[in-house]
């Protein structure tokens, strides 16, 4: 890989990854990531974020059950 260059670098379940030269520097859109892995599970209607808002207490609710996975509180 070259120093300066731009890639993008996906590891897949059972070790198979991709990588992909971005042959123009920032041409990559910033929510790449998100519609990559929104069709590689299925959920197409995810792809856009703004879509996807939840109400606080939902947030919260998912937020108190990671920290509780995660032992933090």
């Amino acid at each position: 890989m070259d120093a300066g260059v731009e890639y993008v670098f996906v590891q897949m379940p059972g070790g198979r990854a991709l990588l992909h030269r971005v042959v123009a520097a920032g041409a990559l859109p910033i929510q790449f990531g998100r519609a990559v892995a929104c069709r590689l599970l299925n959920q197409p209607a995810r792809v856009q974020w703004k879509d996807c808002v939840e109400s606080k207490a939902v947030e919260e609710a998912w937020t108190n059950q990671v920290k509780a996975e995660l032992k933090l509180q």
